[in-house]
């Protein structure tokens, strides 16, 4: 019963302990003992399997690992996406994400775990409200593939230049933040990309920096 998979360990131990106390007292009895013997009464029988029911007996720590990692990636609002990485329905992750964060202080390492979980979500955020503004801006214009004002702050170095910058705030704001593949395919397909060598020549994760 590892932590992750969120047996009620209490009361599991309990009901094992008169399992096996019934046990021990049928052995001592001279009582025929096999595999088919039952030292439960069928209440309690009943009880223990509806708790490993209850449980995520089948989540294993990459499962876990893998979770946390996708929660951070996707946020809680999102479980369709962490299902679909995951390979797994997604009611039996709906239902692992509640008692993930009902008894998550359960975990050893849950203050890191959450706080990690938490800067995923915060990047999350400020990455919606940049494509909020950005979708603000992009609708003031008739034409902003070719007229969009392009503010620059600070003194920083710049990847690509303004006509660049243009084009690829304008392929985010079409295919969203994070669909670099298909921003690069866009890229090689606009005629007016055909001689930027330095654009074209960027990989996807160059292009979401």
């Amino acid at each position: 019963m590892d932590e992750w998979q969120f047996y009620n360990r209490r009361r599991m131990t309990e009901i094992h302990d008169i399992e096996v106390s019934a046990y021990e007292l049928a052995k001592a009895s001279g009582d025929a003992v096999d595999s088919t013997s039952m030292f439960l009464s069928p209440a309690l029988q009943a009880e223990k399997e509806h708790l490993i029911q209850m449980a995520f007996g089948d989540w294993n720590k990459p499962h876990f690992f893998l979770f946390v990692k996708l929660l951070a990636r996707y946020g809680r609002s999102n479980l369709a996406a962490i299902a679909r990485e995951m390979v797994k329905p997604y009611d039996e992750v709906a239902r692992y994400a509640d008692t993930f964060f009902t008894r998550g202080s359960e975990l050893t390492d849950w203050d890191k775990i959450r706080k990690s979980i938490e800067k995923g979500e915060s990047k999350l955020l400020e990455i919606q409200r940049l494509a909020d503004q950005t979708a603000l801006k992009i609708k003031r214009y008739a034409n902003p593939y070719d007229d969009l004002v392009i503010n620059y702050q600070g003194k920083g170095g710049k990847l690509f230049t303004e006509e660049e910058d243009r084009l690829l705030l304008c392929l985010v704001h079409t295919y969203g933040y994070g669909s670099w593949e298909k921003i690069k395919r866009e890229i090689h397909a606009a005629p007016v990309c055909a001689f930027d060598y330095y654009l074209r020549s960027r990989s996807a994760t160059e292009l979401g920096r």
